[in-house]
């Protein structure tokens, strides 16, 4: 897969997992937000995130990137935190708060900055 090909994939995936970000945003800022919708959210980001995240995984390895432990490390990170979120949300010991949706919004603009740019500029200075 070229670059280009590969960086329209990233662009494209990196959007939709924004949109779905947003998404449970608002169903968390609303009045009365419903659980079933937040959780049926929350799958559909992890479900997401892992086969965007193995895409990313997958050229890091073609590219023989050397910070690809601690990228995938950032990546396993937040899988494993919405899976305990997410059943501590079927158990009833927590509740449903806007900071999930602040918190999710957060990761993704910080992971985007440290750990997706750097490898964009390894795999430039490369070509």
């Amino acid at each position: 897969m070229s670059d280009a090909t590969s960086n329209e994939i990233d662009a494209k995936e990196h959007k939709a997992i924004a949109d779905q970000i947003n998404f449970i945003r608002q169903e968390l800022q609303k009045d009365a937000p419903e659980t079933s919708v937040v959780l049926e959210a929350l799958q559909k980001l992890v479900d997401m995130t892992k086969e965007h995240f193995k895409h990313e995984e997958d050229h890091m390895l073609i590219e023989s990137y050397p910070g690809m432990l601690l990228h995938k490390r950032d990546h396993d990170y937040l899988v494993k935190g919405i899976k305990e979120f997410t059943a501590s949300l079927v158990d009833n010991t927590v509740q449903l708060s806007p900071d999930l949706g602040e918190g999710l919004q957060s990761w993704l603009r910080y992971h985007m900055k440290r750990f997706d740019d750097a490898f964009v500029d390894f795999a430039s200075h490369k070509s």
